[in-house]
């Protein structure tokens, strides 16, 4: 499948109205994360046909053969006998109402055991 195929498969899976996690494996430098941010960009398009004013679609790439489970969950902070986490502003970003974006979990196979169990 070409690049712009896939791109448009994604975005209407995307436009289906259900969320799905889709994985893509492969060699590095074939253009997996350049497909989520073309699939942002067409999300944006889309999003400003039905509205001029909409917010650009998110694309939050996270690196995560260098990544440390911190830096997906939080920091964790203690509140009494609570345990609660604060999430980097990323996070809030993308868990706004009505946000709409990929997220790109970039080399989760090379990501430590602790990463991947955070993810």
């Amino acid at each position: 499948m070409n690049f712009p195929d896939l791109v448009e498969l994604l975005f209407e899976t995307w436009s289906s109205g259900s969320t799905q996690a889709i994985m893509m494996l492969g060699k590095p430098g074939i253009g997996k994360t350049a497909v989520g941010r073309a699939l942002a960009a067409r999300i944006t398009e889309h999003e400003r046909k039905l509205d001029a004013n909409a917010p650009e679609a998110g694309c939050w790439v996270k690196d995560l053969s260098s990544s440390l489970p911190e830096d997906i969950n939080g920091l964790p902070r203690v509140n009494g006998e609570v345990m609660s986490f604060c999430p980097d502003e990323w996070l809030h970003d993308a868990c706004k109402p009505g946000r709409k974006g990929v997220l790109i979990l970039d080399d989760l196979p090379a990501a430590s055991t602790a990463v991947q169990v955070a993810c």
